[in-house]
């Protein structure tokens, strides 16, 4: 699902999650979690939709920045 919202976002048949960093983000938080509070398991899925949306808003920011069209993401 995430890969088709992507996809329609961008109109880029190319665009997924993997490709634009999204799931390295959000395993970079679960991570993160992991070692500062393990005991919290539920603050992992908190960590991971956060990553998902910080790495997300990053790629999109500096995409913009640089001045490239939503088509030349990927």
């Amino acid at each position: 699902a995430a890969g088709l919202l992507l996809q329609e976002a961008l109109s880029n048949p190319l665009a997924s999650p993997g490709i634009m960093g999204i799931n390295s983000g959000a395993g970079l938080f679960v991570l993160l979690a992991g070692i500062l509070v393990p005991h919290m398991y539920f603050a992992r899925n908190a960590a991971a939709f956060a990553g998902a949306m910080l790495s997300a808003l990053l790629v999109f920011l500096i995409s913009r920045k640089a001045g490239m069209s939503k088509s030349v993401i990927v």
